[in-house]
Parts: C-alpha cells; sequence; structure tokens
C-alpha cells in the first residue's frame, strides 16, 4: 500500500489500463461468478493487481486455457489457483497490450467452476491529474465480454495519501482505503477518487525509517542495563475476535463432518444438523464483523482480510460440492467426474480451515497474545 513516485501520479495507471478476461474456446460459454480486483501501492514506484475470478463453463466443451488481457506495462505476472498452486502462464504482447495464456490444472468440463488469480506489476504512470493541493483519479473498466454476477474493487492509496471524495459506486471505508460492490449487469461505471498526498512525507520516506531505526538501536543501547516496561496488553476485543473466529471454524467443521457422514444418517437429521449449524454461523456473523472492523484499527486489516477470504472461499468449496453432488444425482455428470470434484472439493475445504488457523496464529503473534 505504497506509492514510490514523488509526483503521486500512480493509481489511474491501472484501472485506465485494466486487465479483461477473455476465454478459448468462446467468450459466450462463460460466465464470472465473482470478479474481486485488488489494488496496491507500493512505495517505490510499482502498482500491484491482483485480479480474482471465478468462472463457470456453461458450454458443451471442456476448457484448459483461460487467455487474460493485460496493460502492456504489465510485469512479474504470476497466476494461482484457490489453493496457491501456482499456474504455468505464457505472456506475449498483441496489439499495444498483452496476452496471458493461464494453464489450469485441471480440465474446466461443461458446467464446473474454476476459480484463480493473475497478479502482475505496472509501473506508476502519469494518469492522475491534480487539482490544487489534490489529485483525481478518473478511471473506467472496460465492459466485460461475458456476464458478471458480482464485482467488486478495492483501491490502496499509498502511505501518506488520505482519500478526501469519492464518486459512487466507490465508498471510503479507511483513510487510504475504498471500495465499491459493482452491479455488472447495469455496466462498469467509471471509478472517481479524489485524495490527498504529501510528496514531501513520500520523498523522505525511506529516511524516516532509517532515522527511526537508527533511534532504537540508541535507545537499545542505552537501555541494555535497564528493564524495559511491559508491552502493552492488547483490548479485551482482540481476544473476543479470536474466539468468534475459532467458533464460526467449528460451525465450518461440523458442516463438513455432516456433509460427509451424510448417507449414514436419517434425512431428517441430516436437515436438522445442517440448519442448527448455519443458524449459529448466521448468529455469529455480525458479531464477527463487528469485531473485525475494530480489528482493523490495530494495523492488522490484512489478518482480518486474509480470513474474509478464508470464510467466503469455505462457502464457495461447500456450495460447489453440494451442486456437483445435485448435478451426479440427476446424471449431469459422470461418477468419474463427481469423484474428481469431490477430491478437489476435500482439498480446496482442508486448506482453507488450515488457513483460518495460521491467520489465527499469526493474529495471536503480531497482537503478543
Amino acid at each position: 500500500m505504497r506509492l514510490a513516485f514523488a509526483t503521486g501520479v500512480a493509481l489511474a495507471a491501472l484501472l485506465l489500463l485494466t486487465s479483461s478476461v477473455s476465454l478459448a474456446p468462446a467468450r459466450s460459454q462463460f460466465e464470472c461468478l465473482r470478479f474481486e480486483r485488488d489494488v496496491v501501492i507500493d512505495n517505490y514506484g510499482w502498482i500491484h493487481v491482483s485480479d480474482h475470478f471465478v468462472l463457470q463453463n456453461l458450454g458443451n466443451a471442456s476448457v484448459r486455457q483461460v487467455q487474460v488481457t493485460l496493460p502492456r506495462e504489465a510485469e512479474r505476472v504470476v497466476a494461482k489457483d484457490l489453493l496457491e498452486y501456482e499456474l504455468p502462464v505464457t505472456v506475449f504482447e498483441h496489439d499495444q497490450l498483452k496476452l496471458a495464456t493461464v494453464s489450469l490444472r485441471f480440465q474446466m468440463q461443461p458446467g464446473e467452476r474454476a476459480s484463480f488469480t493473475i497478479s502482475y506489476s505496472l509501473p506508476a504512470g502519469a494518469y492522475v491529474r491534480r487539482e490544487a493541493d489534490r489529485y483525481v483519479l478518473n478511471a473506467t473498466f472496460p465492459e466485460a465480454p461475458w456476464p458478471l454476477e458480482e464485482a467488486s474493487v478495492t483501491i490502496f492509496l499509498p502511505a501518506g495519501a488520505s482519500a478526501v471524495e469519492a464518486r459512487e459506486p466507490l465508498t471510503l471505508i479507511e483513510g487510504n482505503k475504498a471500495h465499491a460492490i459493482l452491479a455488472p449487469r447495469d455496466g462498469l461505471p467509471p471509478l472517481v477518487l479524489a485524495y490527498s498526498y504529501s510528496v514531501f512525507w513520500a520523498a523522505l520516506y525511506p529516511a524516516i525509517w532509517l532515522g527511526a531505526v537508527s533511534l532504537a538501536i540508541a535507545i537499545s543501547a542505552s537501555l541494555r542495563s535497564r528493564m524495559l516496561p511491559a508491552p502493552k496488553a492488547p483490548p479485551d476485543f482482540a481476544l473476543d475476535f479470536i474466539d468468534v473466529c475459532r467458533r464460526m471454524l467449528s460451525t465450518y467443521q461440523e458442516e463438513i463432518s455432516t456433509e460427509q457422514r451424510k448417507e449414514r444418517m436419517a434425512r431428517r437429521e441430516y436437515a436438522t444438523r445442517l440448519d442448527r449449524v448455519r443458524t449459529k454461523r448466521a448468529t455469529l456473523m455480525p458479531r464477527l464483523l463487528e469485531l473485525g472492523k475494530r480489528l482493523r484499527e490495530l494495523s492488522v486489516s490484512d489478518v482480518v482480510d486474509r480470513l474474509d477470504r478464508a470464510w467466503l472461499s469455505l462457502d464457495s468449496s461447500l456450495a460447489n460440492l453440494r451442486e456437483a453432488e445435485a448435478k451426479f444425482r440427476r446424471r449431469e455428470i459422470s461418477k468419474s467426474l463427481y469423484s474428481v470434484i469431490v477430491e478437489e472439493g476435500r482439498e480446496k475445504l482442508d486448506y482453507w480451515t488450515e488457513e483460518v488457523e495460521r491467520r489465527i496464529a499469526e493474529l495471536r503473534d503480531r497482537l503478543s497474545l
């Protein structure tokens, strides 16, 4: 979330040259169920973009490769699937742009879904105009070549910048962050965001850190023989947040266990257990969101964001397994394909439950809990 250029003209280069996705063999046979874009600006002259797609194959042919159109300046292109496996990607220039061909780990059969994230870096460019004492971003997304069910964009301004005004659909959610939930079926509207930025502050950013480190070393040397004061205790709501996370995780684990034992349970017992666990999760969710919002003030918003992604991915994985089972029972997919989907789905569930545990441990470590 940093900006390197002292001119403060970085963000719109991404959005004006934003990526769009095209697919082989035919664009019309696909639907994007979810699209999420994260834009992160660092202090060293780069804009880092991560585009997350959940696609569904509506056609009659299987697909293994996806072609993504990137800005011509895109560098360090990397693609990963939902389990963080790095996918082979080939990049070549075409008609003032770059095309990245991503090879999925598995064939995307008709009716199946595939999730992947493509990340790349752009050099900072002059696409933000300066107006008096602030900068104004005015950028437009290209229209998607296929139907979008859900779309959202999160913009992280650089350190030293503060959002001043955002035009709908953007909403300011923190001093240096803006978010938009788009209505893609009505078209992708322009994104207009004004922010203040201290060129002097950014230019001195490395020096500030160097001075801080030097000062810390000097203080440490002078206090070697003294007892340092005890660190400030973290607020109680941090422990409450972790407790709610563990209770949320237990609801997912119980639902996963219930789904795995479904064949050995009476239909009524299965429905009752599923209803109970989902009701419990729905009860916990408002508290989790409330505590997460407060926890972002403790400089651990990145961990909270990763936990949010994990909850969404657990929901998505469970939904995909249930949909695959329904298709198998209707004989829309073969037994062998269903077995592959179940195996992959369980791998994803294992990964995301472990991801929650990892992020809880990271949270405890960073807050010294």
